[in-house]
């Protein structure tokens, strides 16, 4: 029965992991352009902010998300929001920046929290990844006037984007309306926007 469990548990983490690979490619593209780490230490994003300097079990990934891990001895442990309003990615509960909170993360799912201000894609998840694969999206906008987010779109398979066979594909939201802007020469279309989902 354990083992049953521990399975279900691994294909749900999978599952969530792959709804966020959209977002992960982008800010793996940021990282060849621009040398911006996707997962880093909270002090690269808030340099001011003396607290973070001794946190250590917590990251940023990509520009919106925040990860807190936990242990599968315990569930409970204190997350320290930076500045400004975050929200916790599953119940969309909101959380003050400048403070800790002590937190019951539950084991299954990931410890992810969202900066304000942000689109989020989150794609349907998908077993597997080639060169066929379309990813259906909603975009997920916390907070009001949110920064654009710039999709990464190439065949995900050779370095062809080198040559400038790629797109971006820009996703902005204002007034309760989301747009999308895709410019490039490539052909493909890797992403499908399905909804816009506004969490106030």
């Amino acid at each position: 029965e354990r083992a049953d469990q521990l399975e279900t548990l691994v294909r749900n983490l999978f599952r969530e992991r792959m709804s966020l690979v959209p977002y992960l490619y982008a800010a793996f593209l940021d990282y060849y352009n621009q040398g911006i780490p996707p997962f880093r230490p909270l002090v690269m994003d808030y340099p001011t902010d003396k607290k973070v300097r001794s946190v250590s079990n917590q990251f940023m990934i990509g520009p919106g998300l925040m990860a807190a891990p936990t242990t599968m001895d315990s569930a409970f442990r204190t997350v320290y929001f930076p500045e400004g309003v975050w929200y916790d990615y599953y119940t969309k509960k909101q959380y003050t920046g400048g403070q800790s909170y002590l937190l019951d993360i539950p084991v299954d799912k990931l410890p992810l929290f969202v900066k304000a201000c942000s689109i989020i894609p989150v794609a349907a998840p998908n077993e597997f990844i080639d060169a066929k694969t379309v990813f259906e999206i909603t975009c997920k906008v916390y907070g009001n006037s949110p920064a654009p987010f710039t999709l990464f779109e190439d065949d995900g398979l050779t370095f062809d984007f080198q040559k400038g066979k790629a797109n971006t594909v820009v996703l902005r939201a204002a007034n309760g309306k989301g747009s999308v802007e895709r410019k490039g020469d490539f052909k493909g279309r890797r992403y499908v926007v399905k909804q816009w989902e506004f969490i106030p």
